[in-house]
């Protein structure tokens, strides 16, 4: 089978012209669409489990961990698995049942941390810390995210902060904004116990079985290691101990320790697009009626499918574009679409690709053909992948309803002037005010703009917007 975007059919009469077009707009979207599919499994992948992992127990004896990603650290004994340093600013490692982090008297370290990586999903942090010496900023729990860290800290006078760090930007996040006084720590060289909940959309700090207040979370944001962290003013000598770390789900202890292999339950759900999108509908508060039944994503997925049919259908069977000189009218997939009186010029444009000063090698267009009405709307044909096929089809047309050979209509002419090629420098503008406005709507929403970016980003959206708007003015007068 020979297969071509654009030919015509031989042995008709010579008062019928018929052209079989297929959609080049179908072909790239179908390429595209398995470039991004491909993609899109290579990374997702490994979020897609299809097997089933029995309980582990590790080699000492202090670590619990099994396949649903707990961390149950007791530091009982030594373990290679935790990180140790000796030098002249810190001493840390696990030392008489407890994780010491020991920033000696004019330090170098400003602070000091220590995390293991852990699987995402669990819903509880918890440890319990206890200030030897020292004057700290803070001290607490530290978790860190593919892009952000977050530390829950308390101080010694009573206070805690949550804080967000991200793109060399730190941020409280807590509700007062900075560090608050609560009464429910323990101040002085005290123990206390710090735990964290997480949920769908937020999280819960809490202190000595006490709930400290309620913090929202950001969409995307999950734990890939947990730990320790201290901060010091390096004018102090500051020690921390830490011990009975926990990260997981709430569970019966004799679970734990039950000999009988534990097998987890990874089933996929039922569409796990739509656990997705329900993910998402929570974190961002969608009203409920839009989370229980999942429809939107039902609805997007099933848009999609109907225009990967509709470009496979454009693809596989061409468009019969049928001019018949005959009866003066233009057929459709046989069917009689148009009569040659409401025609009034055939026109090319030419679309896509560079121009060659702007270098990348061989600029690449295609040349949409459109029939002209008399209502000054147009009806596109099928789109030439040359300047010569385009023009050499338009002869063919403008032949058959009889326009005279080289002389343009006064529709054509107009139609020629509107679509006259716009600068280079124009057309990048339009492209990249699209792009500078786009992620910054998703960069708010999803908020991964850094506050320090956000003005910035505004005043330049501004001034793309002045460039695209009044630079058309200069446009039309150079076309003129």
């Amino acid at each position: 089978m020979n297969f071509k975007l654009i030919e015509i059919r031989q042995r008709t009469p010579p008062e019928v012209l018929v052209i079989l077009s297929r959609s080049r707009a179908s072909l790239t979207f179908l390429v595209f669409t398995a470039f991004i599919s491909f993609a899109a499994f290579m990374i997702l992948k490994d979020f897609f489990p299809s097997y089933t992992e029995p309980k582990k127990h590790l080699n000492n004896k202090n670590t619990f961990r099994n396949s649903h990603g707990i961390l149950n650290e007791s530091f009982d004994a030594p373990s290679d698995e935790w990180w140790s340093e000796e030098n002249d600013s810190v001493t840390a490692g696990i030392n008489g049942g407890k994780y010491v982090i020991h920033l000696k008297i004019n330090s170098s370290y400003p602070g000091y941390m220590v995390t293991q990586p852990v699987k995402k999903g669990e819903k509880t942090l918890s440890a319990e810390t206890h200030k030897i010496k020292g004057n700290q900023k803070g001290f607490g729990l530290m978790m860190i995210g593919k892009t952000e860290k977050i530390q829950f800290l308390i101080t010694s006078k009573g206070k805690y902060a949550l804080l967000k760090h991200y793109l060399n930007e730190t941020t409280f996040i807590n509700e007062a904004g900075k560090y608050d006084f609560s009464p429910l720590i323990h101040q002085g060289n005290n123990p206390n116990t710090l735990k964290i909940n997480f949920h769908d959309d937020h999280l819960e700090l809490w202190v000595n079985g006490e709930k400290l207040e309620t913090v929202r979370l950001w969409y995307g944001f999950y734990i890939q290691r947990v730990g320790f962290i201290v901060h010091s003013n390096q004018n102090h000598e500051n020690l921390v101990h830490f011990d009975n770390l926990f990260y997981g789900e709430q569970i019966q202890q004799n679970d734990v320790n039950s000999e009988e292999p534990y097998i987890e339950d990874v089933s996929l759900p039922e569409f796990v697009i739509a656990q997705w999108y329900q993910d998402f509908a929570y974190s961002n508060n969608f009203p409920d009626w839009m989370i229980i039944f999942s429809w939107p994503v039902y609805l997007i997925f099933g848009l999609f499918i109907l225009f990967l049919f509709l470009a496979l259908k454009n693809v596989l069977i061409p468009t019969e574009h049928r001019f018949d000189g005959r009866r003066k009218v233009y057929f459709r997939n046989g069917k009689p679409f148009m009569k040659f009186n409401k025609i009034k010029g055939v026109d090319v444009q030419k679309s896509g690709g560079n121009s060659p000063n702007e270098g990348g090698g061989k600029p690449i267009y295609v040349y949409p053909v459109s029939l002209i009405l008399n209502s000054r709307g147009r009806i596109k044909l099928f789109s030439a992948g040359s300047e010569q096929e385009a023009y050499s089809l338009r002869d063919k047309i403008r032949k058959l309803i009889q326009f005279e050979d080289g002389v343009l209509t006064p529709e054509e002419k107009e139609e020629k002037l509107r679509t006259m090629d716009l600068p280079a420098w124009y057309r990048l503008t339009w492209l990249i005010g699209f792009i500078i406005f786009g992620t910054f709507v998703i960069g708010l929403w999803l908020d991964f703009i850094p506050e320090s970016w956000k003005f910035p980003w505004f005043i330049t959206i501004i001034v793309v917007l002045a460039v695209m708007i009044f630079g058309n003015a200069f446009v039309s007068k150079s076309a003129e």
